[in-house]
């Protein structure tokens, strides 16, 4: 089950400035673990997979917690200048989980007669869940949540876009978005052992967004 409370206040603070402040706060409960992702288990000092049974190596289900609070603040302003449009805005997101996450985003409108080109930066960093781990350690006692999911592991993120649009009568616009994104993650140390050293353990993302929209 999932329970989403959102508190939310937009002022007007001149004729072309209007400012806006949002606290939510979310709580799930459940089974809240990717059934079928995984963890390795490996040899402490040679960081070479342990032996499970049927000679393959040895690898668990991973476990998280049956619940999850999330409490975020985000404020956002906007500005117009003679013509053009100014959109910033941070997020901040702190859960039970111990994962910390800012969020800062920057658009830019171009009005152009009745195109417009709309670049968009945005970035995007978290700190690791508590119990996130790169890989067990062999003899170790087994802990009683544990994840290797990049998802909720400490990483940085980077967005660079632009976006087209032409406006239409009655209030119709159609427009196409390019973005580039980018995530880089790091590993925890601790699993930077034997023969892992010789492996690339910080995952990343790279991504080309196109995207086509009609508004009507």
């Amino acid at each position: 089950t999932v329970t989403d409370l959102l508190f939310g206040v937009t002022q007007v603070l001149t004729p072309r400035t209007v400012a806006q402040f949002n606290y939510s706060y979310s709580q799930a409960s459940g089974y809240l673990t990717h059934p079928y992702k995984m963890i390795s288990v490996v040899h402490p000092v040679t960081g070479d997979p342990a032996p499970g049974s049927g000679g393959l190596n040895l690898y668990l289900f991973v476990h998280c917690p049956d619940s999850r609070g999330k409490h975020s603040l985000f404020a956002q302003l906007k500005h117009q200048l003679k013509r053009d449009i100014v959109d910033a805005s941070y997020r901040f997101m702190i859960d039970d989980w111990d994962v910390i996450s800012h969020t800062i985003e920057f658009r830019y409108r171009w009005r152009l007669d009745r195109y417009y080109i709309q670049p968009h930066v945005r970035y995007y960093t978290q700190s690791a869940a508590e119990f996130y781990r790169g890989a067990l350690f062999q003899g170790d006692p087994l802990p009683d949540h544990v994840s290797a999911d990049y998802r909720i592991g400490e990483f940085d993120a980077y967005t660079l876009g632009v976006k087209y649009g032409r406006l239409l009568d009655d209030d119709k616009e159609w427009g196409i978005r390019i973005e580039y994104y980018k995530q880089t993650g790091r590993s925890p140390p601790d699993i930077s052992v034997g023969s892992l050293r010789n492996f690339d353990l910080d995952y990343g993302i790279d991504a080309l967004i196109v995207q086509a929209g009609y508004r009507f």
